[in-house]
């Protein structure tokens, strides 16, 4: 039974992580209706920062701010976290949704075998830390370790993509040019995407030929490790989004095959 779980965890953590994210991919270019998905996306991410965060504000409150303080008010409020983690996830989402349309099929390959690393990983902790944790936080903990944990192979997965030579195709000889040709390889036929994605484009295109030149005309070895690694960190943040939204999947269809099964007991 435990076996036959653990299939039906991964067959339908993999059936809507990719129906989700090809699905946006597939429609963007044509209508507004794609942004159902990146709605979803952004309410899913939106959920997994909060849930954690209101959990702790009570311990931040307790430990680190006198009773009734202004700062303990504003830090530990409900109406503050979800402001500020709405922006963040916003800013995730749009992330997100512009890099995974450039993926090539054996990044995305790879996201299916991530998401049987990522499985593994939550069975794995929701296990091992039964007879530590509190009923309660137990999955809430393993998902917030494995989120942390099974970032390490997909972030080195997309550096290795990243070191061994990707490069836009609309990159030019002059900024201008780059930036033009940046802008019209993507569009599409609902404004408001076709806004967000040519804006998204367009910082992009700038930051990818400094990118570039910078790289070309450095010859210090270290200096050109630093600006490797801050493009790495800016470019990552989708890579911490799909991430956490394919744990995030994957905790949600374990809690509702948890109390499918208490209520068939019952």
């Amino acid at each position: 039974m435990k076996k036959i779980n653990n299939i039906k965890l991964l067959a339908g953590s993999i059936l809507a992580v990719f129906v989700i994210l090809l699905s946006w991919k597939l429609l963007y270019s044509y209508n507004c209706i794609s942004l159902i998905f990146s709605v979803i996306f952004l309410f899913i991410i939106l959920h997994s920062l909060i849930e954690i965060k209101v959990h702790k504000r009570n311990c931040i409150k307790n430990c680190y701010f006198k009773e009734n303080s202004f700062f303990a008010k504003l830090l530990t409020s409900k109406t503050t976290i979800r402001i500020l983690y709405f922006l963040i996830s916003t800013v995730i989402t749009i992330s997100v949704m512009y890099s995974i349309i450039t993926y090539q099929w054996q990044f995305w390959a790879y996201i299916a075998v991530h998401i049987i690393i990522v499985v593994i990983v939550f069975n794995f902790l929701n296990s091992a830390l039964v007879n530590t944790v509190h009923t309660e936080y137990l999955s809430l903990l393993s998902k917030e370790t494995t989120i942390k944990i099974t970032l390490l192979p997909l972030l080195g997965v997309y550096i290795y993509v990243v070191l061994n030579g990707y490069t836009p195709i609309y990159l030019r000889d002059t900024l201008e040019e780059t930036i033009i040709a940046a802008t019209n390889s993507i569009h599409s036929q609902c404004y408001i995407v076709d806004y967000i994605l040519r804006l998204k484009t367009e910082l992009d295109a700038n930051f990818w030929w400094l990118f570039i030149k910078m790289s070309n005309t450095i010859d210090n070895n270290i200096s050109k490790y630093f600006i490797w690694i801050s493009f790495i960190a800016i470019n990552g943040l989708a890579i911490v989004g799909i991430n956490r939204f394919i744990v995030q999947i994957v905790y949600i269809l374990k809690k509702g095959f948890n109390s499918g099964k208490i209520h068939n007991e019952q």
